[in-house]
């Protein structure tokens, strides 16, 4: 029976890890996490991990699952990344997370926002392989007002296709499915801390039968940068969607916006070069919320809880009790002043079908009990960037 362990702490900008630990399993995590790591002294860290067993066979607890035995090293590598990445989203307080890559350059950011397999590891590597900072290729941070991004710094997963681009590098070999899980700073320049977002890159994966439309770049309009931001958002029904509806609208009025589609990797890196530089959008941004309950005249009870944003004449609306989003690009002139006064829900719901293209059934109560809230309340929390 094994007896030794080691004790230590991953640091993060949100968390703190603790880890008890086999040595020889300890080693590797402290070599993969080496920026991260430091002495325990934390009394309560946010997740309490402990990696034991004999031999080749390994257990580990305190990342889901209850206590795991008959583990090998890469599936416990695999099982406590997975864990620090749901831990990371779980903590990050007021601010939102990402599902993106990151790099800096003159202490500011790129995101590179990307659903599993877009290419953000690739892209980022690609990145740092031409003197970019590699922060992430996994979550990042946005504060509100969006004036900082923190990175959650963590091993690069190198799947096959990466491979082929930066070659056979160290690392612990999952043979299932294949991957390697490399120490950042081997294979590239690093760098940690709070930086000032200056551009978002949404990569945009080729769809199966519809005709290659190159990398682009193309700039996003108001609407479609927000919804892009939210649909690549971990966490917003943990913040509140309002409360993250209004981070992105934060996030696509002081960056842009930019999608970048297939092509090469240096037509990619090129796309990108050209986002880095674009013009940054200064879009006014108004915070849109039901400040009480209210009840119409016919006895309608709307709960608390709705709200949304107008981006430059965009408006993104939503609720805390759906996923589904509304969009209203551009505003119809007169349209607010359309509903001043107005407690009838099937005013509303006809001026939102109107703007929207909607059919009236598909519009949500949660919608009309918004505009209807905010056609007495008025809106509040404007401001211009």
């Amino acid at each position: 029976m094994e007896s030794e362990t080691d004790a230590f702490e991953l640091r993060f900008p949100v968390m703190v890890v603790g880890v008890v630990a086999r040595p020889d399993a300890a080693a590797v995590v402290r070599d993969l996490f080496v920026d991260a790591v430091a002495p325990p002294e934390t009394e309560k860290p946010d997740l309490d991990v402990r990696i034991s067993g004999d031999g080749d066979s390994f257990s580990l607890s305190g990342v889901g699952h209850g206590h795991q035995n008959g583990l090998s090293l890469p599936v416990v590598l695999d099982r406590l990344i997975a864990g620090i990445n749901r831990a990371a989203v779980d903590h990050a307080g007021d601010r939102l997370s990402l599902h993106a890559a990151v790099l800096e350059r003159d202490g500011e950011a790129l995101l590179v926002l990307g659903d599993t397999g877009a290419g953000k590891t690739t892209t980022a590597l690609a990145l740092a392989r031409r003197g970019w900072r590699y922060m992430t290729d996994e979550i990042a941070w946005v504060a509100p007002g969006a004036e900082a991004v923190t990175a959650l710094y963590k091993p690069l997963t190198i799947k096959p296709g990466t491979r082929l681009l930066v070659g056979e590098i160290p690392g612990v070999e999952d043979p299932e499915p294949p991957r390697r899980y490399v120490r950042a700073d081997t294979i590239a320049a690093t760098a940690k801390g709070v930086m000032t977002p200056r551009s978002v890159v949404v990569l945009r994966a080729e769809v199966p039968g519809e005709a290659a439309t190159g990398p682009g770049p193309t700039v996003l309009g108001p609407g479609d940068a927000v919804m892009a931001i939210v649909e690549h958002a971990f966490d917003m029904a943990r913040l509140g969607r309002p409360a993250g509806l209004s981070i992105a609208a934060d996030l696509a009025a002081a960056c842009p916006v930019v999608e970048i589609g297939g092509g090469s990797i240096d037509e990619r890196i090129a796309a990108i070069g050209t986002a880095w530089v674009a013009a940054r959008p200064a879009w006014s941004v108004a915070r849109l919320a039901a400040r009480d309950v209210v009840r119409d005249d016919a006895g309608v009870h709307w709960a608390r809880g709705v709200g949304g944003v107008v981006v430059e004449g965009c408006a993104v609306l939503c609720t805390e009790g759906s996923d589904r989003l509304v969009r209203i690009e551009p505003m119809p002139v007169g349209f607010w002043e359309a509903l001043d006064g107005t407690r009838d829900v099937g005013a509303v719901t006809h001026a939102v079908a109107s703007a929207t293209g909607l059919a009236s059934r598909d519009i949500g109560d949660d919608v009309v009990a918004l505009l209807n809230s905010l056609s007495h309340e008025g809106v509040v929390d404007r401001y211009s960037e």
